[in-house]
């Protein structure tokens, strides 16, 4: 009885822990390719960027922990999708930090791309001259959340099984 007793306990000691180490991932994934490499030819495409001469401003709350790098980021796409644009020219970041708040406030210009063409002889001369830029692109990063409600009862379930475990002297 006494052994039926103690591995009914283990069995259910283990099954609480198996539940501590449950976790939730969230991820983003996205398949691209550069143009660029052995066996590809592409003509390129050529766009105007219309610029507007009236800079924007937006300022958002971050989160406690946020790293000032993802929260440029994330500002910013907050601000292209309010003013829907494709591009923010010239950003400045102002970061305000309180007893309990952060924020960001970024400037800049918002921008357009518009008019795409094949190119022609006469945009070959501005590639050679270099003014053609290639856009800075922040990917998406995989967050694993654990799920803490589980870990904290499994937490406690263990506990209190092995304090039952110890106080029956099995």
């Amino acid at each position: 009885m006494k052994k039926i007793k103690f591995v009914f306990l283990l069995f259910v000691m283990l099954t609480f822990m198996s539940l501590q180490s449950c976790s939730v991932q969230k991820s983003v994934t996205a398949k691209s390719m550069d143009i660029y490499g052995s066996g590809v030819i592409h003509k390129p495409v050529i766009a105007d960027l219309d610029v507007s001469s009236t800079k924007v401003k937006g300022t958002y709350d971050l989160a406690s922990g946020t790293l000032f790098e993802d929260a440029k980021n994330e500002a910013i796409a907050q601000l292209i999708k309010e003013n829907n644009v494709d591009v923010i020219i010239e950003p400045k970041y102002e970061l305000v930090q309180t007893v309990g708040a952060t924020k960001i406030t970024i400037t800049g210009y918002p921008a357009t791309y518009k008019n795409f063409r094949p190119i022609e002889k006469a945009d070959i001369e501005l590639l050679n001259v270099g003014i053609v830029q290639k856009a800075k692109v922040d990917e998406p990063k995989t967050v694993k959340k654990k799920n803490r409600v589980l870990v904290i009862v499994g937490t406690v379930l263990t506990t209190i099984l092995l304090g039952i475990i110890i106080a029956t002297g099995v």
